[in-house]
C-alpha cells in the first residue's frame, strides 16, 4: 500500500520549491535557509527524530534545483519525471534537477539528512539561456571539490543573517557555472566562456564599490556600469 502523503508540518521556509513537498514519516530539521531573488538555499542537517522516512514527494515546480551532498554516501533510490534510479550518492555529489519535473525520493531513513538545496528561480533560468546559452533540461550530476567550497561558502553565508547581495548574486553564477564546467567533458551542458574586463572596465567596478560602500551594493549595478552581463 502506498504510504499516506502529509504536506509538511514544520514551519514553512519560504522557499516554494521545497515547501511544496509531501512527506510519509518523520520531517528533516532545516537550518540555513534563505528565500533570494533569484538564488534560495535550504539546509536539510539534522532529523526531528529517528523514525523512518519512506516517501517523499515534490510536485513539479518552475525552479532549478541543485542538491549538494554534505553527510556519507549511500544509494539514493527516486522517481524523477516518471523514471526509476538508483544513484550512487558520495561526499561532493551534486545532482541538478531542471525545472518542469516531479520527484519522488524512496528509503531515506537516517540519509534525510545532510543535503544542501540551493533553488534557481526563473528569472535566473531566462538570463542565462538568453545571456549565456545555458539550457538546464537534463538532469545532471557531478563529483567535484571546488564546486562543494562554494557550495560550503553559501552554507556560511546564509547561517544567520540574509547575506550581502553582492556576494550571494556571484555564488549564483559561480555555483551555475562551475557545475556547467563539470558536465561540458559529456556534452550535457555547453559553456560559453565570456572575455575579461578591460582595464577600463575594472577599474571603472573598483571605483564604484569604493564610493558606495555605505550601501548593499548588487552585481547588477557594477556590470552596468561596465556594460556587460552580471556574469562577467
Amino acid at each position: 500500500m502506498t504510504p499516506l502523503l502529509a504536506p509538511r508540518a514544520g514551519q514553512k521556509t519560504g522557499v516554494h520549491a521545497y515547501d511544496v513537498a509531501h512527506y510519509s514519516g518523520v520531517e528533516p530539521v532545516t537550518s540555513n535557509i534563505f528565500a533570494g531573488q533569484g538564488m534560495s538555499s535550504v539546509w536539510q542537517r539534522d532529523l526531528i527524530s529517528r523514525e523512518p522516512v519512506s516517501h517523499i514527494s515534490v510536485p513539479a515546480n518552475a525552479s532549478i534545483v541543485l542538491l549538494c551532498r554534505t553527510s556519507g554516501p549511500y544509494i539514493q533510490r527516486a522517481r524523477l519525471a516518471g523514471t526509476a534510479y538508483n544513484v550512487e550518492v558520495k561526499p561532493n555529489f551534486f545532482m541538478l534537477l531542471p525545472s518542469g519535473i516531479d520527484s519522488i525520493w524512496f528509503d531515506q531513513t537516517e540519509r534525510v539528512q545532510g543535503w544542501f538545496h540551493l533553488h534557481f528561480d526563473k528569472t535566473i533560468q531566462d538570463r542565462i539561456a538568453a545571456e549565456l546559452g545555458w539550457n538546464f533540461t537534463r538532469i545532471t550530476t557531478c563529483v567535484s571539490v571546488e564546486l562543494r567550497k562554494l557550495a560550503d561558502t553559501a552554507i556560511h553565508l546564509s547561517g544567520n543573517v540574509a547575506p550581502p547581495a553582492l556576494i550571494w548574486d556571484s555564488l549564483c553564477w559561480m555555483i551555475l557555472y562551475h557545475f556547467s564546467r563539470c558536465n561540458t567533458a559529456s556534452g550535457q551542458v555547453d559553456v560559453r566562456l565570456g572575455h575579461h574586463l578591460a582595464p577600463w572596465q575594472a577599474r571603472r567596478a573598483v571605483e564604484f564599490m569604493r564610493a558606495n560602500l555605505d550601501r548593499d551594493i548588487t552585481l547588477n549595478d557594477i556590470s552596468g556600469i561596465c556594460h556587460v552581463s552580471p556574469y562577467h
